[in-house]
């Protein structure tokens, strides 16, 4: 793979375009094939920013960017941290996207754009808080943005978790939005929110699918009703422009419980909107 970076395109409103800003702009770490099919299938739906409608549906295509741009890192003989520092560190500027997959796998993707950019904000989507206190050396994904709280990689004051609806006794300091707040203020009301609190430091934003209500995603492994539709986090999402984003993650797809791959196609979706999001604070904007 070429790493040699090159400006960004001054929009990104075709495929073209994409292709470029891939290639140039980002790295990811996949757990590659959950979300291969809904990427040949569903590059950008209709209402996708800066990408029209009439995009070509060519397996071919999605393919040759995939296999073109995007190489995988595997969390083997505890390597991982290692490998994403040398890839943050090669070029900037450089965005990891992780697809996946168990959610443990934010915290060292936390660690790895910690040590790069310091302390960031955290934009956390999710159904759990996964802060339940854990004193022992374990971390699981239940545990892991308590440790990152306490080892100083998040800001939990300038961060926000969304759509949460199960109860943990303890905030563990982060601005909660659950599920209801969403539901009763709306897209709008919650991103704007949200980025009073985020300000302009830089931003970590994890998306666990099980954070959409079992009805817009049920292909995941701890579901929970009351949830977000599809509709409410691509507007939260769209909405949250401007943030300073320096890595992303769409995590907790589970294929096999997966209904017509809609789970699928809605994550890819998420990291299509991400990788939007980033974009726009590094100066691309649609004509």
């Amino acid at each position: 793979m070429d790493l040699q970076r090159h400006p960004l395109p001054e929009a990104i409103v075709s495929i073209a375009d994409l292709r470029v800003f891939v290639e140039h702009h980002v790295f990811a770490v996949w757990d590659f094939m959950l979300l291969l099919k809904a990427l040949q299938q569903h590059l950008a739906p209709s209402g996708v920013p800066w990408v029209p409608p009439q995009h070509p549906r060519s397996a071919g295509l999605i393919n040759s960017l995939v296999a073109d741009h995007f190489f995988a890192i595997t969390l083997q003989d505890g390597r991982l941290f290692g490998s994403l520092i040398d890839i943050l560190n090669r070029c900037a500027p450089t965005a990891l996207l992780a697809l996946g997959g168990d959610h443990f796998v934010s915290y060292p993707l936390l660690k790895a754009h910690a040590e790069k950019h310091g302390p960031l904000a955290l934009i956390h989507f999710d159904a759990h808080s996964d802060t339940w206190e854990d004193s022992g050396p374990r971390i699981d994904h239940g545990t892991m943005f308590y440790h990152a709280a306490k080892e100083g990689l998040v800001l939990p004051e300038y961060s926000a978790q969304i759509g949460l609806r199960t109860y943990n006794p303890s905030t563990q300091g982060f601005n909660i939005f659950d599920a209801p707040a969403v539901h009763e203020q709306g897209p709008g009301g919650i991103a704007q929110q949200v980025k009073a609190i985020v300000g302009g430091r830089p931003c970590y934003l994890t998306f666990d699918i099980d954070c959409l209500d079992p009805s817009f995603a049920p292909g995941t492994g701890t579901p929970v009703v009351g949830g977000l539709s599809t509709y409410q986090a691509l507007q939260i999402l769209q909405q949250l422009r401007g943030i300073q984003l320096v890595g992303m993650d769409v995590v907790e797809v589970s294929p096999p419980y997966d209904v017509s791959d809609i789970t699928a196609l809605a994550a890819a979706t998420v990291a299509l909107q991400q990788l939007c999001l980033f974009a726009w604070a590094r100066g691309a904007r649609p004509d």
